[in-house]
C-alpha cells in the first residue's frame, strides 16, 4: 500500500513539473501537430483523429468560485463532432441548496431555481450523456473541480473520462492579445459570443471553438491522450429533455466583447508549443474577463483560467 502511494505521488510530481494537468474527473488529452518526416516522407501523425471522436462540451454556472463551498445553479452541454455537427443539447438550471450569489454575472436569481432539480439527482442522466465522449471546456480545471465537489457532496464515485482544454489547447497554438472565450470566438469564427453567462450558449461557443481550431489548423490536428471507453449516447439519449432551463440569457455578449468590436488577430505559431496546465491566469484570463465568481488557477496547475483572456 505504501509503495502504491509512492508511486502515485511521484506521478503526481512529475506532472507538476511538466505542467500536465492534475485532474480528479478528467484525464486529460491535447491537441498535437502532426510531426514533420525528413524530405520524401509523409509526416508522422501519432495519435487519434478527431474526426473519429465525439466531444461534449461542457459549461457551469455557480454561485462563487470555491469548490465544495460554492455550487453549480446551471449545467450545459453540447455534443459534436470535429466538422461541428452538433448531435444533441441540453441545459438546466440547478437547485445549488445554498443562498444564490454572482447574479449580477450569470443573472440568475433565487426564484429560477426553485423547483429545479439537485445536481444529485441530474447527475445520473449526465453521467449517461458524457459516456463515450471527449469532454470539452474553456478552462477544464474549472469544469473538473465544480464536477468533482458536487459528486462528493451526492456521495457519488468520481468517474474518470477523456478531457480536453480549449484554453490550454488555444494557449499552445496560437499568438494573440489573448485568450478568452469571446475573444477567441470571434477572432476565430468572425462572429460575436451570443447568450455569455449561460452554460448553453458557452457551451456552443466552446464547441464552435474547438471546431475553428481544427478546422483553422495549418497542420491537422491529432488527439493525443485516452479514449472513450464506451460507445457515445444514442439518439434517444441525445434528446433528452432539460429538467428546467433558463428562458431567457442575462446578456448578448460578454461586458467588453461589445458584438460590433474588430476581432482580434491571431496568428498560428511557427512551432506549437507544449501543452501547459500551470500557467497561473492574469485577472483577464479568469472566465468572461475579471470575474468574481470563477476561481484562480492554483500555481501547480489547478483552476487555469476557464474563459481565459
Amino acid at each position: 500500500m505504501r509503495a502504491s502511494l509512492l508511486r502515485t505521488a511521484r506521478r503526481a510530481l512529475r506532472r507538476r513539473r511538466a505542467g500536465q494537468a492534475s485532474l480528479e474527473c478528467f484525464d486529460a488529452g491535447v491537441l498535437r501537430r502532426g510531426r514533420g518526416g525528413r524530405r520524401g516522407r509523409l509526416p508522422r501523425l501519432g495519435g487519434a483523429d478527431p474526426r473519429t471522436l465525439v466531444f461534449a462540451a461542457v459549461d457551469l454556472e455557480t454561485t462563487g468560485l470555491r469548490p465544495g463551498v460554492d455550487r453549480i445553479c446551471e449545467i450545459g452541454v453540447v455534443l459534436f463532432r470535429a466538422d461541428g455537427t452538433v448531435l444533441g443539447e441540453y441545459a438546466t438550471l440547478v437547485d445549488p441548496q445554498r443562498p444564490m450569489a454572482a447574479t449580477e454575472i450569470h443573472g440568475i436569481t433565487a426564484d429560477q431555481v426553485v423547483g429545479a432539480p439537485t445536481f444529485a439527482q441530474i447527475a445520473p442522466a449526465l453521467e449517461r450523456l458524457l459516456a463515450g465522449t471527449v469532454v470539452v471546456a474553456h478552462n477544464l480545471t474549472f469544469e473538473d473541480a465544480f464536477l468533482a465537489a458536487e459528486l462528493r457532496a451526492a456521495g457519488l464515485a468520481v468517474p474518470r473520462r477523456p478531457g480536453l482544454c480549449t484554453l490550454v489547447t488555444a494557449r499552445a497554438q496560437l499568438d494573440g492579445p489573448g485568450f478568452g472565450l469571446g475573444a477567441l470566438h470571434r477572432g476565430l469564427t468572425t462572429t460575436s459570443l451570443t447568450a455569455a453567462h449561460t452554460a448553453l450558449g458557452d457551451s456552443r461557443a466552446t464547441a464552435e471553438l474547438l471546431t475553428a481550431l481544427l478546422a483553422q489548423s495549418p497542420t491537422p490536428l491529432r488527439y493525443r491522450g485516452p479514449r472513450p471507453r464506451t460507445t457515445p449516447p444514442g439518439p434517444a439519449l441525445l434528446t433528452l429533455s432539460p429538467c428546467l432551463p433558463r428562458s431567457t440569457p442575462p446578456q448578448a455578449a460578454e461586458p467588453g466583447d461589445p458584438a460590433d468590436a474588430t476581432p482580434a488577430r491571431y496568428r498560428w505559431k511557427d512551432r506549437e508549443l507544449t501543452p501547459r496546465w500551470n500557467r497561473p491566469p492574469s485577472a483577464a484570463e479568469r472566465p468572461h474577463g475579471a470575474e468574481p465568481h470563477r476561481p484562480a488557477e492554483p500555481a501547480t496547475g489547478g483552476l487555469d483560467s476557464r474563459h481565459g483572456g
